[in-house]
């Protein structure tokens, strides 16, 4: 089996070893041999060219060994990037690779350990040929020595861990499987056990997110001793591609990200507290942008408008009631009254939006004075009026205070506005249900599980400052519409025609009451008692009674350097470190709004991108926070203290074969990658060849009664796709050249039987036409390459097969008589044939029990079994006829011991009774006439060995 492409990728690799040490007294982690206060040994970094669109010099990397202050003695980090990032077209394109590690606690009690491997590649429109590739490696062995403490003392270590493992990918056109992500590899070992199971754990080319332990954090202890050695061994590689699909849609964002993030804190007689969880999911609260279908201004009335658009709702409520109910946080709080819209409004809702045709910009921004839509949200467990003056900058960093409501931004829940700039430009000046976003898109589908996107920030040490953004990495979907709140049921791919748009968003655990808020442009809200027409670039908290409103903390002007009229549309308080020996200190995270046509008059976006989270130390200034601009605009941003997410398992393809043909050196085949010529015959041997391939420089060459096989095996049961491309020269006029499929396959093809074949496409120079078995035929394109797939559902016994691009035929798999298997994948050709075959693969769904959950997550999960560790669902195993489950228990049989069962047949039975004699008096006998058989199912002595002293036993078994 060849899976491996030659092409220059971006490979960032950090073989880490590390070697810490400290002088302190106290119980304390140490070097294992020095008494040098930091030491490091056998560090390699190594990067490799990236490949970025058409240009594969673009690249710029940088490798830091960070030596930083740590919380608690000093901590060690490394970590290496490979970058590319060029112009295709008008649209940028990039490539990229982060590998980090890092220690930290050394001469305390505690010890932590952290580290990311990411691949991210993204291009912003189709309007060129491109594609990029970005791979990063970590193999990280770390050793810590127990000191402090004599070395004959025991101590307990006591340790807590999380990981997350995230293969993510939106390519262009949903229907088009061209963006391959993995994350293969995947090790976590603490003292040789392995903390993640399965080990090694690999996930490629499934769209998942893994949260583990899938309770988000585990935590354990051991004995150890005075100078004991705690090894940490973290291994994983992960990797993203995009590609250029066959058909261009204009301006449609094309990205993969595949990453592998986790933590492990040790302490030594010290209770280490467990990585903490944003949980309940039900503190997180939402509210929908005014427009959105489910949201009680929309004028479509379809008994859906139930949400007010001024408020703050509970991620998990039952269903609202038809006139609409009050939110977790009510806009009364804030005027007194409900603003319009308002609810509840009584069954069915009746507060449509107003149109605006023939009004003048002045009375439609009066207008929009008069309705109220909540924009943005924190809520936090302190008044920041004890910290912040609201007519003055912060003359310094606000170092970090207590509070449990304010996080690191180490993980971020986002929303993307689901419509543009232009979404009130209808004749009726409609309020924006049904429009798609800036980009094109609609958010919030089943399938793509994006109304709530997850973001992995990386900083170094902690810094985010002007010049310092952080890496935005590890993009994963969260969660679609009805994910977010049953009421907006249902997602826009289920039969819905409008959308609905997350507009504000935050976790607000227990203690978060008080309340800060923006409101947007287009429905801003006058207070009905100061007559104060709310600034949509201000943040406002709320004051409760007796004096209730909204009192301004944070001016756009003096504390963001903003220029007047910005609209703040989404915003999030957080902690970040603004130099590199500096504490933590409150900072402002918020994205700006896009302007909308009709309302040129006020500049919402202030010259900013709406596709940027900016940041500011409230002093007055504001810089980029990320690294880079995300695909569209943002519209909500929350912080939480550990990745917000259940498991996400989407079912996706698997490449089961590949073969590219690069490997081999030019020439015959020569059983290279398992092919085999047809009766072994060398004559009738393939050739590699570079005249023509497809990609990248090689191919397989076939002429004159040429025929080679891929052998396949256990592809007995599930949907499966055979792919390649053919290119046949147009000098060629005769023979026939053909893709064969085997429903049965001996080795060499030797007595091949002639109901063997379930497919063939035979391309037929003489007729210029493509066929299989004889039956559809289409025109036959030579002189170019030209792609051939084939469908297979072998459950329910159906063929679909594709030439060009377009149906060739459909067919029963055992038309022929054939059994429901794919043995074998054949190349060939008649005499006076001559074609080129490239970029074999035969791929698979991983849902083999149907469950709409990949088999990867039901393993490691616990959804499924797989007690014989051969990566498949026990229940597949058994339906698909690879294991035998006789007693019907479903467990496969060879899992399970059955003392007396001699036949293996998972039962005990008078059928034990001959081949248990057999394995008595001839155990050479035994093992040729049941091959696989253990013979000590017989030894009911347990002395480890079968013999007479069993025989009463296996009676008494047999007759009780």
């Amino acid at each position: 089996m060849n899976t491996s492409r030659q092409r220059t990728t971006i490979t960032t690799a950090v073989l880490l070893t590390a070697a810490i040490a400290s002088i302190s007294k106290a119980a304390q982690w140490d070097d294992p041999g020095t008494s040098a206060f930091m030491a490091t040994a056998n560090v390699q970094i190594a990067t490799a060219p990236p490949h970025c669109g058409r240009a594969p010099n673009c690249n710029a990397a940088d490798v830091n060994n960070l030596f930083l202050p740590g919380f608690q003695g000093y901590a060690y980090g490394q970590q290496v990037r490979a970058l590319c990032a060029e112009m295709v077209a008008t649209c940028p394109l990039i490539a990229d690779g982060f590998a980090r590690t890092r220690v930290d606690g050394i001469g305390s009690s505690i010890a932590e350990v952290d580290w990311v491997v990411l691949s991210r590649t993204e291009h912003l429109c189709e309007c060129a040929p491109y594609s990029g590739q970005a791979n990063a490696t970590i193999n990280a062995t770390i050793e810590l020595k127990v000191g402090g403490v004599p070395a004959n003392q025991e101590v307990t270590i006591h340790y807590s861990w999380w990981s997350l493992i995230n293969n993510y990918y939106r390519p262009e056109q949903p229907a088009v499987p061209d963006d391959p992500t993995s994350t293969a590899g995947i090790i976590l070992e603490l003292n040789g056990d392995d903390l993640i199971t399965p080990s090694p754990l690999n996930l490629v080319n499934v769209r998942a997110l893994l949260a583990l332990p899938p309770a988000g954090v585990a935590t354990g202890s051991f004995k150890a001793h005075g100078g004991d050695v705690i090894t940490i061994r973290i291994v994983g590689q992960t990797a993203a591609e995009i590609n250029l699909p066959p058909l261009i849609p204009f301006n449609n964002p094309d990205n993969a990200e595949a990453s592998y993030w986790g933590g492990l804190a040790l302490g030594i007689d010290t209770p280490v507290p467990p990585f903490s969880n944003p949980t309940p999911q039900d503190a997180l609260g939402f509210s929908l942008d005014i427009g959105s279908d489910a949201e009680m201004s929309d004028p479509n009335l379809d008994l859906d408008e139930v949400i007010d658009p001024g408020d703050l709702y509970a991620w998990s409520t039952p269903l609202l009631p038809a006139g609409g109910a009050d939110g977790l946080r009510d806009d009364p709080e804030i005027f007194f009254a409900d603003y319009w819209p308002q609810a509840p409004d009584g069954p069915p809702a009746t507060t449509g939006a107003e149109t605006c045709a023939g009004y003048s910009g002045a009375t439609i921004e009066a207008m929009l004075a008069d309705r109220f839509d909540l924009d943005a949200t924190d809520v936090l467990d302190v008044d920041l009026r004890t910290y912040i003056d609201p007519t003055v900058p912060v003359a310094a960093p606000i170092p970090a205070f207590g509070g449990q409501c304010i996080h690191a931004p180490r993980y971020l829940l986002i929303s993307f506005d689901d419509d543009d700039g232009g979404h009130y430009a209808g004749a009726g000046c409609d309020v924006p249900t049904g429009s798609l976003s800036s980009a094109g898109l609609r958010y919030g589908t089943t399938a793509g599980r994006d109304e709530l996107v997850g973001l992995f920030p990386l900083t170094s040490g902690g810094v985010v400052a002007p010049g310092a953004p952080a890496v935005i990495g590890g993009q994963y979907a969260a969660a679609d519409e009805v994910g977010v709140n049953v009421n907006l049921t249902p997602s826009p791919d289920q039969a819905e025609n409008e959308d609905d748009d997350v507009d504000a968003l935050d976790y607000a655990g227990q203690g978060c009451t008080q309340w800060y808020f923006s409101a947007d442009h287009e429905a801003r809200g006058i207070h009905p008692v100061t007559g104060v027409d709310l600034d949509p670039g201000a943040i406002y908290i709320v004051q409760g009674p007796p004096a209730y409103g909204p009192v301004k903390v944070i001016d756009p002007q003096v504390h963001l350097g903003l220029l007047p009229g910005v609209d703040i549309d989404a915003f999030e308080f957080v902690w970040l470190t603004p130099c590199d020996v500096c504490t933590p200190a409150l900072a402002l995270l918020f994205s700006v709004d896009g302007d909308d046509w009709w309302t040129a008059g006020a500049d919402e976006s202030g010259g900013l991108s709406p596709r940027m989270i900016y940041a500011s130390y409230l002093d007055g200034t504001s810089f980029a926070f990320g690294d880079r601009l995300l695909q569209d605009d943002i519209d909500a941003i929350a912080a939480t203290a550990a990745p917000w997410a259940s498991a996400v398992c989407h079912v996706s393809s698997f490449v089961y074969w590949a073969d590219d043909f690069e490997l081999y050196p030019l020439g015959s085949l020569g059983g290279a990658g398992g092919w085999e010529a047809r009766d072994f015959d060398p004559i009738r041997d393939g050739v590699v060849d570079n005249a023509q391939a497809n990609s990248p420089t090689q191919s397989l060459w076939l002429q004159a009664d040429q025929s080679v096989t891929q052998p396949i095996t256990g592809v007995t049961s599930g949907k499966w796709t055979v792919e390649t491309h053919a290119f046949l020269p147009t000098f060629v006029t005769g023979g026939l050249h053909a893709l064969n499929l085997f429903n049965q396959y001996p080795p060499g093809g030797v007595g091949l039987p002639p109901n063997a074949i379930s497919v063939q496409v035979v391309m037929d120079p003489a007729a210029g036409l493509v066929y299989d078995n004889g039956g559809t035929a289409a025109p036959l394109a030579t002189g170019r390459w030209v792609s051939i797939r084939v469908e297979i559902d072998l459950d329910l016994d159906d063929v679909q097969i594709y030439y060009d691009g377009l149906p060739l035929s459909n067919h029963a798999w055992t038309a022929g008589g054939g059994p429901l298997e794919l043995a074998g994948v054949n190349a060939e050709v008649a005499a006076g044939g001559f074609i080129y075959f490239d970029d074999f693969q035969l791929s698979g769904t991983d849902d083999c029990n149907g469950n709409g959950q990949s088999d990867l997550c039901d393993l490691v999960y616990s959804v499924s079994a797989d007690c014989n560790s051969n990566g498949i669902p026990d229940e597949c195993d058994i339906a698909s006829g690879a294991s035998s489950d006789n007693n019907g228990n479903g467990v496969p049989d060879e899992c399970e011991v059955v003392l007396g069962d001699m036949n293996c047949d998972g039962v005990l039975s008078f059928a034990d009774i001959n081949p248990f004699v057999l394995a008595l008096l001839d155990p050479v006998a035994y093992a040729a006439a049941y091959p696989g058989c253990d013979p000590l199912n017989g030894d009911f002595s347990g002395n480890g060995s079968l013999g007479f002293e069993d025989i009463n036993g296996f009676v008494a078994a047999l007759v009780p």
